[in-house]
């Protein structure tokens, strides 16, 4: 089925302090309030984009914004975004919404830097782009930085980021920076721009090797013009500096840390929409502490990346334990080093309850206490 993705970018055109409406019912009356009331904006933003929304729904909507349970939803645009289809009808109330929002909040869509991607088949797509008053995209594309519909191990998709490290590089006078500058913008610049990127993608080891010969040509003064001889390895200067390097970091190594630190999160993360999305898509094991695995061939690609690196870090992880309702009693580690199974291998063969929790273990009416 066709759908529509819709990056809209929203800029403050003038704050206000307060706003001015004359379309609003007071609370305690049903008379509309004074044309010179003022109303804070930090206050009532969240009541006009519900009333917003609210009334530009269509009717049709197979969701109730005035049930509980969809209440706490309403207020934002992604969720009535969510709601719509892909044809002129939807569309004509989403550019409803888009005015009503620039009247009653101040602010202004910024319609020049939005665009509307097809995905699949979508009829009269020029037609919906003309209703909205935005333009036509295509995918691959960029949203926040990122590539959007792009094979994520492509090295194309890491140009633009050796782009940014040599366009920066062209402001330095590298001639009249010393060995010890260099370092530190090494450290602090260059060695972070990557970063945004590596933190979801993994980074192929033909563009790490590209990304470190910059730094590396930066560091011995050479350039596109001139070349000058490393007179060191690059392994050694990242060493740390109590092995006699000077403590910079290799970029495979960061990007593997990166990726998980998302396996991290999603055993942290409670109620994160992204953590939503991929115990809807995947499912939970283990408590609810990891996700499955992923399979498949398509959309998969970023998180199945990112599972890669689910046994080093579970390897690295250590359980608090606290009521000890998740925490599984004989696999995970919670009070040595190691886990039960592995200190008492014995007894681990003669559990009968080799999956039950800390909580359970600790209950006396739990079968036979192991």
């Amino acid at each position: 089925m066709a759908i529509l993705a819709i990056p809209l970018v929203v800029s403050v055109l003038k704050p206000h302090h307060s706003l001015h409406f004359s379309f609003f019912r007071s609370r305690n009356s049903s008379r509309l309030c004074s044309p010179f009331t003022r109303i804070s904006p930090l206050r009532s933003s969240k009541t006009t984009i519900a009333a917003i929304t609210t009334s530009a729904i269509p009717h049709n909507s197979s969701t109730d914004p005035n049930t509980d349970s969809n209440k706490a939803s309403v207020p934002t645009f992604q969720q009535a975004i969510q709601r719509l289809q892909a044809n002129k009808e939807h569309l004509t109330h989403l550019s409803w919404i888009l005015f009503w929002f620039e009247a009653a909040l101040g602010l202004r869509i910024n319609l020049d830097k939005s665009e509307i991607i097809p995905v699949g088949v979508v009829e009269e797509i020029e037609e919906m782009a003309a209703e909205l008053g935005c333009r036509v995209g295509l995918l691959p594309s960029q949203y926040l930085g990122l590539p959007l519909g792009a094979p994520n191990k492509a090295p194309s998709v890491w140009d633009g980021v050796e782009e940014k490290m040599r366009r920066r590089l062209a402001r330095w006078k590298r001639q009249y920076i010393s060995k010890g500058g260099r370092i530190t913008l090494i450290k602090s610049i260059l060695a972070s721009m990557p970063i945004y990127h590596m933190s979801l993608f993994r980074m192929p080891k033909t563009v790490a090797r590209r990304l470190e010969k910059v730094q590396t040509d930066f560091l011995w003064g050479g350039g596109n013009v001139e070349r000058k001889a490393h007179l060191i390895k690059w392994e050694v200067i990242c060493a740390d500096k109590n092995k006699g390097g000077l403590g910079l970091r290799k970029l495979v190594l960061l990007n593997k840390a990166l990726l998980g630190k998302w396996i991290w999160r999603f055993a942290c993360d409670k109620d994160n929409l992204w953590k939503q999305v991929i115990m809807a898509k995947y499912g939970q094991e283990g408590h609810g502490w990891r996700a499955k695995r992923a399979y498949g061939v398509f959309g998969v690609g970023v998180w199945k990346e990112i599972l890669k690196e689910t046994d080093w870090c579970w390897d690295n992880m250590v359980f608090i334990a606290g009521k000890g309702s998740k925490i599984s009693f004989w696999t995970d580690v919670w009070c040595t080093g190691t886990t039960l199974s592995q200190n008492f291998p014995c007894l681990f063969a003669m559990a009968s309850h080799r999956n039950a929790t800390v909580e359970e273990m600790w209950d006396q009416n739990f079968g036979q206490g192991g």
